[in-house]
């Protein structure tokens, strides 16, 4: 990959298909001769008390400053691999959830865009079995939908999340390797 701009790549999908999960798999072997690192960004829930004062001032800076590192790292040439984007909002939204949160929304103009969105696609049954039991599987199934309407509106790439590990983690250094230009050793995609 040149030393000139780099790529930001969302990994997306329900809560329980395996975002963590494939970014560790790629970080803990990366392509070689890429910067590949990862943005991982935690959901904000609804709360009846919003946090306040020093607690997400602070909290807000350390967003800040990773939204920045984040669009420098891409300008530097790195490889960013999200787990969760902002671009998310709109499907987590409904389900009472957002990525940066109600009150930290003026922060989404920092944030690079996805260059991709690589979307994990698994069937209820593996999501509940992944989740927390509260999770309602009728949630989980509009949950899953609305992020396959959210792949069609977007460059984006659709991976079965119930095949096996290394064969998803393959097609991703796949994909980086088609985005970035360069070669990729078939070796990386063990």
């Amino acid at each position: 990959m040149s030393a000139g701009r780099g790529l930001s790549i969302a990994i997306l999908g329900a809560d329980g298909s395996g975002k963590s999960t494939l970014v560790e798999s790629v970080l803990a072997d990366p392509p070689l001769g890429l910067d590949v690192r990862r943005v991982k960004v935690s959901v904000h829930a609804g709360r009846e008390y919003p946090i306040r004062g020093l607690v997400w001032v602070v909290r807000t800076g350390r967003l800040l400053m990773l939204m920045v590192s984040a669009r420098l790292a891409v300008r530097r040439g790195a490889v960013l691999l999200w787990d969760r984007h902002p671009v998310e909002d709109s499907v987590l939204k409904p389900f009472g959830r957002q990525v940066l949160g109600a009150r930290r929304g003026w922060l989404r103009w920092l944030v690079p865009p996805p260059d991709l969105l690589i979307v994990l696609d698994a069937p209820v049954e593996l999501l509940e079995s992944r989740r927390r039991p509260e999770e309602a599987p009728d949630g989980l199934q509009a949950m899953r939908e609305a992020f396959l309407r959210l792949a069609d509106g977007h460059p984006s790439v659709v991976l079965d999340a119930s095949a096996q590990r290394e064969s998803v983690r393959g097609q991703v250094v796949d994909v980086i390797g088609l985005l970035s230009g360069g070669h990729v050793d078939p070796s990386d995609r063990a």
